[in-house]
């Protein structure tokens, strides 16, 4: 978290991905859910790292990764909204609002609509995108209201 933080996200990936390793031969030796729910926080960071390195493709991965073994864990709800507005802002940057969107979406469902939530949607959509995307974020927020 401390590479993250000072801007050098190469060693943070290098990092995550080994102690993603770790815990990934942790998990399949023991099953145990407590390991299971760390691999998940570490999947959904190592997501985090590779939208700010813009390696679109591997953030999905990593947080559909996350997203998918979450499912069924308690205590990971922030873990889940991360990894869908990862997921959302990965598929954006490659050109692919149809599927950021439903990402997008999903992190308002999860979320119970939670206008923190909402509004953190819209104002990544207002500030990175031209003007179908500040309509939809605009939409969005009349919609909450």
């Amino acid at each position: 978290m401390l590479s993250e933080r000072e801007g050098q996200y190469e060693p943070a990936s290098q990092s995550l991905r080994q102690v993603s390793d770790i815990l990934e031969q942790e998990y399949e030796d023991s099953e145990d859910e407590d390991i299971l729910r760390q691999f998940c926080i570490v999947k959904s960071d190592l997501g985090r790292i590779y939208l700010a390195l813009g390696d679109y493709t591997g953030a999905v991965e990593q947080s559909f990764t996350a997203l998918d073994l979450s499912q069924d864990l308690s205590d990971l709800t922030n873990v889940r909204l991360s990894s869908h507005l990862i997921g959302g802002l990965s598929h954006y940057f490659s050109g692919d609002m149809e599927t950021a969107i439903s990402m997008f979406q999903n992190a308002l469902t999860e979320s119970d609509e939670d206008v923190d939530v909402m509004l953190l949607v819209g104002q990544a959509l207002w500030a990175t995108g031209g003007s179908q995307e500040r309509e939809v974020a605009l939409q969005q927020i009349r919609d909450w209201f």
